[in-house]
Order: C-alpha cells, then structure tokens, then sequence
C-alpha cells in the first residue's frame, strides 16, 4: 500500500476577537498619525523645557541680585559757605568730596569704577574749587551691564554755595 502523503493542516489559535479587526495596519493614514503625534509631542516637550530653564534662569538672576544698589553715601544736597580769600577782594572754597556711591552689581562691589561728572573746577583726588556762589552739580554713572546698559542709572547731589554769613554780636 502506498503511503499516502498526509497534509499537515494548521489553523491560527482561535481568540475570541472579531476577524475583521486587526491591530495595526501600515498604511499611509496611520503613518502620517503617528508622524502628527510624535511632533505634538515634541513640540509639548521642548516647550516644557523651555518653561522650566526660564524659571530656573529668572529665579537664579533674583537670588544673585538681590542685594544690588546704586546708592548716595551721604547727603543728596548740601549748603557750604564761601570763604573770603586771605586778600578778603574774592570768595573761594575748596570742597572735598567724601561720600560718593556704593555700587553692587551682581553681588560685586564696583564702586570704584564710577564716572564722576560735575560742573566744578577740579583740584585733586575728590577735590573741588569754587569761586562764585550758586548750585553746582556732581553727577555720579557707571558704565556697566546693569546700570549702565540695562537700567541707566545716574545719582546726582547738589552742593549750594551761598554767602557766608556775619556773625553779628549780641550784647
């Protein structure tokens, strides 16, 4: 008897799922959805990312600078008589400047850089003449990333020279 050839039938397992379903189909429609979603998603993310590293940059500019100050030591106007020259003919007086400004940018004391523009004559190191009576002005500004770049920002004192005055004797 001649062995007959038995043909080996095999059937997919059996689930209880519909048979028109089938879980992905790869065609250009869900392709360009999934393409759609994965850039929504890329975009939320480097947005996210961009939000946070803006909030850790803003809050580590207020940590850094929060004891910044551009400030007058001393008075903002001051009145200074004149005094007669030896000759007693003319009025002079020499003022010295001993206050200036305190600076801090950033943490960092830069005081010693400022510009100091007045209307005065100059006669040394914080030193200055004046010969005539009236209000001149000292002008105090710096040339930095904050406040001179950012926020320009110049302090101004006023120094009154007024006549002296005559002691008159009372009795």
């Amino acid at each position: 008897m001649a062995n007959k050839s038995t043909q080996i039938e095999s059937e997919k397992a059996k689930l209880n799922i519909n048979k028109s379903y089938i879980p992905y189909k790869n065609t250009k429609k869900n392709q360009n959805k999934v393409k759609s979603y994965v850039k929504n998603v890329n975009i939320f993310v480097a947005l996210l990312i961009f939000i946070i590293m803006l909030a850790v940059g803003v809050g580590a500019y207020f940590i850094v600078s929060r004891n910044d100050c551009f400030e007058l030591i001393g008075a903002q106007e001051i009145f200074i008589e004149l005094k007669e020259n030896e000759d007693k003919s003319d009025f002079t007086t020499t003022f010295f400047e001993d206050g200036g400004v305190k600076i801090i940018e950033f943490g960092k004391d830069i005081s010693n850089n400022v510009k100091i523009e007045t209307n005065m004559k100059k006669a040394g190191d914080n030193k200055y003449e004046v010969d005539k009576l009236g209000t001149y002005y000292i002008k105090y500004s710096i040339d930095s990333i904050k406040y001179g770049k950012i926020f320009t920002i110049e302090k101004i004192r006023l120094i009154n020279f007024v006549e002296p005055s005559e002691d008159i004797g009372v009795n």
